[in-house]
């Protein structure tokens, strides 16, 4: 099943975690759920999330994944798999 992640700024005070924009820092190891069957980094930013001084939810970034065709009108049926993320700050 295809498998896409969407990452985007969502707080008042927050920015993309790559410095080159929405398309920036994703890997490309993963294009199926099937490829996320073994651990492997999906997307590495370059910067911090904080744009401006705020809390944590100001700052915050949100990962959105997206499953199924992207081009088609229908939703995937069947069920959805949970997907967990480990966020690594150096």
């Amino acid at each position: 099943m295809p498998f896409g992640l969407l990452v985007s700024p969502d707080g008042r005070a927050s920015r993309h975690p790559h410095s080159g924009g929405t398309a920036a820092g994703l890997t490309g190891a993963a294009r199926t759920l099937g490829d996320l069957a073994a651990r492997r980094t999906v997307f590495r930013g370059d910067r911090s999330t904080a744009a401006s001084r705020g809390t944590i939810a100001d700052q915050s970034v949100r990962f959105d994944v997206l499953i199924g065709d992207p081009e088609s009108p229908v939703p995937a049926a069947g069920p959805v798999p949970d997907i967990v993320f480990s966020v690594y700050v150096p």
